[in-house]
């Protein structure tokens, strides 16, 4: 099903996306209907039911700038703030349309995450513009991002970055091109950060405890506290390989408070009691490199309990109800996760509406459905959109969660140091 907007969009500019459903370009694959969406195959019918296939392929490809322009000119916010939400731009998806086919080079964590994603708008947008698009990790951030922007040779179109303090980073080292905001429901957001000229929310997450019911079946571990306590839980252990919230947990390991934890960190002292309390355990500790591997490891037996993101566990649940997987909320770190288009991306237009396309309020509220990621924009469909699923397995309100913007301006100061730092812990 293509969703509303697509039949706003063809339904302003008559028969210039007429054969939109046809088009020898567009991916194949159906895409899957959303929770609160309902079909519109009638209303895009309607725009070119008087048409023939000839006439609608003619009316296609002989369509000109003018003609478009003037269709363009002629729209309002209110002709395409449909259920998949205002000001997506329908001038920049006509523009991407009308420029040919091509590839879009999508690159986050990937696995469950983009399959999510694939579903809740991505299989839209490639119905939509004609483009396909490719998934590539974004493992090694940092060290890939800047090579191929020195090198000149920028294989990612659109990329996620993870939190503001990355964000920050890589905008200092100039590694992303600015974003045009018209594109972008900036008024329903309920905050925005400094870096949104180059790096926009997109899909908040939470650092997350979690165990298998199985190994633990009467009493689980309650806090990211007993992460660490191997004489109560004891067990492998799995980890993201990357020093950000395990040092946080480390450190409410060593009895500090959560209000104080990172100025705790901010002293040689902290850091050296984080990095015991890490060393305690680094015998019966799995570090992982892809986020999808977290949640795989604990149902193959290789840990017992993983510090993970909150959508892995919950994807996972959704498709297998009964898998002995448990969430723990209490001490989970709230992040902010923004998109951003690197520097040198070889197709900007494409990225910057797939982006927008993504940002709607619609297509954010499926994301959540989806996996449990995504903004809950001031905005409809909020709040009736969302799923039971999604109110269980959303951080959204969750007693005992910590908002990591607490530690940003730390990691801005102390981010470099401490991960070299970690590498070092690793091979010691």
């Amino acid at each position: 099903m293509i969703r509303s907007l697509l039949a706003a969009v063809a339904l302003t500019v008559g028969v210039v996306l007429g054969g939109c459903t046809e088009d020898e370009t567009a991916t194949p694959a159906p895409p899957t209907p959303s929770a609160t969406s309902t079909p519109t195959a009638a209303p895009t019918v309607t725009a070119t039911e008087t048409a023939t296939a000839t006439e609608t392929a003619t009316a296609t490809e002989t369509a000109t700038a003018t003609e478009t322009a003037t269709a363009t000119e002629t729209a309002t916010a209110a002709d395409y703030s449909t259920p998949a939400g205002p000001a997506v731009g329908a001038e920049l998806l006509l523009e991407v349309r009308n420029a040919g086919s091509g590839e879009l080079v999508w690159s986050d964590a990937g696995g469950e995450q983009f399959e999510a994603e694939r579903r809740a708008h991505v299989n839209d947008w490639e119905k939509i513009t004609g483009w396909t698009v490719l998934n590539a990790p974004n493992s090694d951030l940092f060290v890939r991002l800047e090579t191929m922007v020195e090198s000149g040779n920028t294989e990612w179109d659109l990329l996620e970055v993870g939190d503001y303090a990355t964000g920050k980073l890589l905008i200092d080292k100039g590694l992303f091109e600015p974003l045009d905001l018209k594109y972008f429901p900036l008024e329903a957001y309920s905050a925005l950060s400094a870096n949104k000229d180059y790096a926009l929310d997109a899909l908040p997450f939470a650092t997350v405890l979690v165990y298998n019911t199985e190994v633990y079946p009467d009493e689980g571990p309650a806090s990211p506290v007993d992460f660490f306590d191997l004489e109560k839980f004891p067990g492998k252990r799995c980890a993201y390989d990357w020093p950000q919230w395990l040092l946080e947990w480390a450190t409410l390991a060593t009895g500090v408070p959560t209000d104080e934890v990172y100025a705790a960190l901010d002293t040689p002292e902290g850091t050296a009691a984080a990095f015991d309390k890490l060393t305690s355990i680094k015998e019966d500790l799995i570090l992982y490199t892809s986020a999808a591997e977290g949640i795989q490891f604990l149902l193959d037996g290789e840990c017992d309990m993983a510090e993970t993101f909150n959508g892995r566990p919950a994807a996972r649940v959704k498709a297998e109800p009964d898998l002995p997987i448990a969430i723990v909320w209490e001490g989970a770190w709230v992040n902010q996760d923004s998109f951003a288009i690197p520097k040198g991306a070889k197709n900007y237009k494409a990225a910057l509406s797939a982006f927008a396309y993504l940002s709607t309020p619609q297509n954010q509220c499926d994301m959540i459905n989806e996996i449990t990621y995504g903004v809950a924009l001031n905005a409809p469909p909020f709040p009736d959109c969302l799923s039971e699923f999604a109110q269980t397995w959303s951080w959204a309100g969750k007693e005992g969660t910590v908002d990591a913007t607490l530690g940003d301006q730390y990691w801005l100061k102390n981010l470099d140091a401490v991960v070299e730092e970690w590498s070092n812990w690793k091979i010691e």
